[in-house]
């Protein structure tokens, strides 16, 4: 992070590199989905703890990188799942399941 100064106020904003560009410009950056995400057991419980409790933790991480990547900040969880690509891949034709 950077820090700049904002007027006589002695105040300090932080910027990102990112958030030098203009706000158009951020919008066009496509999130990547990880490796993980094309794996049809990825969006099904598994069996074995330790691997569903795996499987439990990436969907964790991908949640919050595509939520901060999208800059949402609050998600109802039966409209998402429902409709955003970030529960299902049509590609796979799977979709997580509440």
């Amino acid at each position: 992070k950077v820090r700049g100064r904002t007027g006589g106020s002695g105040s300090y904003r932080h910027m990102s590199s990112g958030s030098q560009r203009s706000g158009d410009s951020m919008k066009t950056d496509a999130f990547v989905w990880p490796q993980h995400y094309h794996f049809p057991p990825f969006f099904t419980k598994q069996p074995n703890v330790e691997t569903n409790s795996m499987r439990v933790q990436m969907w964790k991480d991908l949640i919050l990188n595509y939520c901060k990547h999208s800059r949402i900040f609050v998600i109802s969880v039966r409209e998402s799942v429902a409709s955003s690509p970030l529960f299902g891949n049509d590609a796979i034709s799977r979709r997580l399941q509440p």
